[in-house]
């Protein structure tokens, strides 16, 4: 195995995934005190200049389906099943598609999130009803080996609730919901995820849903990022 870049073993980035959270309180705390840690500014600035550090959050991170990157900058001992510190960017809109994860979805491991730059994200949380919802097409997703079936489910949307620079969003796997940055400029959360929990999690939407294994990002293109958002905090 690959030692880590001396950079990406920051204690910053370490200490945040190090050591299992047990609770979604413990991964709040510790993306806070992550995103407010003068250090990681400065690991941000040096990232550019460090090839080594760039290929290997390149090699472990993606461009997500609905237009925003997911950067994986730490991870702890337990590879892909275990708990991650990334960052997710969305660049600058140039055409007014939507730009969030706009299908009601869940996850297979819990997580809690801090917006870094933007305007602030819209999420709404939804609930699986009998009767009285919005008709959706169910896709049961397994990374492993994509996306699987078309059942028919109605759900039913809570209020929409902006989420600020600084604030923090606990979510853990039972919720369901829809994720979206306001405005078109350049936008960044910093998520820290637990360790998996389940092999497979739902993906709600009203037409049917087509599945593309994720684009690899680049290291320039990390370089990119990062900057865009260094340039905002």
């Amino acid at each position: 195995m690959t030692s880590p870049h001396s950079l990406t073993a920051a204690p910053v980035l370490r200490g945040a995934v190090a050591a299992r959270p047990d609770d979604l309180d413990e991964l709040a705390a510790r993306v806070t005190d992550v995103a407010g840690n003068p250090s990681f500014a400065v690991l941000l600035a040096n990232l550019p200049y460090s090839p080594g550090a760039l290929a290997e959050i390149a090699a472990r991170s993606y461009w997500h389906s609905n237009g925003f990157a997911k950067i994986v900058l730490a991870t702890d001992d337990d590879g892909e099943d275990g708990g991650k510190l990334r960052l997710h960017v969305w660049p600058e809109a140039l055409d007014d598609a939507p730009r969030g994860e706009s299908d009601p979805h869940g996850h297979r491991w819990d997580f809690a999130s801090t917006v870094l730059v933007g305007k602030g994200f819209d999420v709404v949380e939804y609930q699986l009803v009998e009767q009285g919802g919005d008709l959706y097409g169910g896709y049961e997703y397994d990374p492993r080996t994509g996306l699987r079936g078309g059942i028919e489910v109605q759900l039913q949307a809570g209020p929409s609730l902006l989420r600020p620079v600084g604030d923090v969003y606990r979510c853990p796997t039972d919720v369901l919901h829809t994720v979206e940055p306001r405005g078109r400029g350049v936008a960044a959360t910093l998520v820290l995820q637990g360790p998996v929990v389940h092999d497979s999690t739902w993906v709600y939407r009203r037409e049917p849903l087509r599945y593309g294994r994720p684009r690899a990002l680049r290291p320039d293109e990390v370089a990119r990022l990062v900057t865009l958002v260094l340039n905002r905090l």
